[in-house]
């Protein structure tokens, strides 16, 4: 390393997010100002955000962040134009696209339980709606079958009853009653009892 060669790159993986994994790539105390940017194993460069950036002293401190989604080989390059001096530092991040699917199926596996859960609920509230449904109906049955006895019409059967037992017994005093047979010829009067008076 030269005379004003940037020191090489640290990179720090900072976690896991919902879009991937965050990398940070740290270059301190440059001079000259370097250019700092992220590539992948293939040498593409992989977008990033803006790079911090402060300086103290002629030294230049350069922090960039990028967040990637794939199982690859990532590199923090600087490049200082100036002096034609570039370096880098490399880091690989495994197992990424696994991540991502089983956070997938995680997802998916709460919808499911979400939609079983709520066909369940749906089931359970039919069968009770079924279940009342032919309680009314029985008990609408049962009460055709075995109406209660109309007190109303007690009165009136009573009434009617004891009616036609008066007029029995009316009919049977008006024919027990006096009934007066005269004979014109012999002058006998036949009264209620039975008996025969003679008049004179």
């Amino acid at each position: 390393m030269f005379t004003g060669a940037v020191p090489e790159p640290h990179i720090k993986i900072l976690g896991e997010t919902q879009e991937g994994v965050l990398l940070q790539c740290s270059v301190l105390g440059a001079s000259p100002k370097p250019k700092v940017h992220w590539q992948n194993r293939a040498g593409d460069v992989v977008p990033a955000e803006e790079p911090q950036v402060s300086e103290r002293g002629g030294s230049y401190d350069i922090i960039l962040q990028t967040t990637v989604t794939k199982t690859d080989h990532y590199r923090c390059v600087s490049t200082q134009e100036e002096i034609n001096h570039q370096i880098y530092t490399e880091t690989y991040v495994p197992g990424h696209d696994n991540l991502f699917e089983d956070k997938s199926s995680t997802s998916t596996s709460g919808v499911m339980a979400a939609i079983i859960t709520i066909i369940l609920a749906l089931v359970i509230a039919l069968l009770v709606i079924v279940f009342l449904v032919i309680t009314i109906m029985n008990q609408r049955k049962n009460k055709l079958e075995y109406p209660l006895p109309d007190s109303d019409a007690e009165p009136d059967e009573a009434g009617a009853e004891a009616g036609a037992g008066a007029g029995l017994v009316a009919d049977a005093k008006t024919k027990g009653s006096s009934i007066e047979m005269k004979q014109l010829n012999g002058h006998q009067l036949i009264n209620g009892s039975g008996s025969t008076q003679t008049t004179l």
